[in-house]
């Protein structure tokens, strides 16, 4: 029979059991009454499905701490599946009459009283590493489990485009105006529903300034004291892994640069000469 990836979400936690996605013809558990077993795409030619269920009390691992048991092409759907259940579950009664809804297309739901049609919400997050000269500013929350630094980050308001939601946060949260906005890339954020949408920019001014009460501090550091990182998974530590490679790289490519300069100024080696001599005799 054919068999499936099963993404059973509980609580928001994923069900693993041995560490391991379920694997099977038949879901393990019974989906919540009235949700949809979405799917998730095939992964190495396994098709993935992802169901709510509220009756299992074991093996349930956080969403993050997954990231630590499964493959990079395993975390991922994951990921998508714990944002598709969220949604369904907070979606089961219509905001204008409070009926029904039914699912009505790939990610959209009807009211099945007053016909209301309500499409899948998104929260779009800007993130932004903001460099001056060879440091990179990195900050800390308040809300910030453990000891690690992050980036700035924040919600887009209401008509706001995501770049002027990252100036607005870097001067909101730091007091820094910024130029050179630059994309960098994108991560689906289910804590429950974001989409984190990643640049990095030039500071123009430096004086920071903690505007906003969610930062305990912000500093600009050198990729020589670097403070803890986020976590691997997240798209502020590929943003700050990037800086890094981009940093070691023109170090290495000025300390080559010096000492190519450092030969050319002291002339010829006692190789090349040797190899002049040899020349010279063969040519005779």
């Amino acid at each position: 029979m054919k068999k499936f990836y099963w993404y059973i979400i509980c609580g928001g936690k994923l069900y693993l059991p041995q560490g391991k996605v379920p694997c099977a013809d038949q879901c393990p558990c019974t989906p919540e009454h009235g949700t949809i077993v979405f799917g998730l795409g095939i992964i190495d030619g396994i098709p993935a499905r992802a169901v709510a269920c509220n009756s299992i009390s074991e093996d349930l691992v956080p969403l993050r701490d997954a990231f630590e048991l499964l493959p990079e092409k395993l975390y991922k759907p994951a990921l998508a599946a714990a944002e598709k259940v969220a949604w369904d579950l907070n979606s089961q009664h219509c905001p204008v009459c409070g009926g029904r809804m039914d699912p009505a297309g790939f990610s959209s739901k009807r009211c099945c009283s007053c016909g209301k049609q309500q499409f899948t919400v998104i929260a779009p997050a800007a993130i932004v590493l903001i460099k001056h000269k060879h440091k990179a500013l990195l900050v800390r929350a308040k809300t910030f489990k453990g000891s690690h630094y992050g980036l700035v980050a924040g919600f887009v308001e209401l008509g706001e485009s995501v770049e002027q939601c990252a100036i607005r946060e870097a001067y909101e949260e730091a007091g820094l105006k910024i130029k050179n906005l630059k994309y960098f890339g994108s991560q689906i954020w289910p804590y429950p529903n974001s989409l984190m949408i990643g640049f990095t920019a030039e500071a123009v001014n430096t004086n920071i300034s903690l505007i906003d009460s969610e930062l305990v501090d912000a500093q600009f550091f050198s990729i020589d004291n670097l403070p803890e990182l986020p976590r691997k998974d997240s798209l502020a530590r590929k943003l700050i892994d990037a800086w890094i490679l981009e940093e070691t790289t023109a170090r290495e490519e000025q300390a080559a640069a010096k000492l190519a300069a450092e030969q050319a100024a002291q002339g010829p080696s006692f190789s090349d000469l040797d190899a002049f001599k040899a020349a010279a005799i063969f040519n005779k």
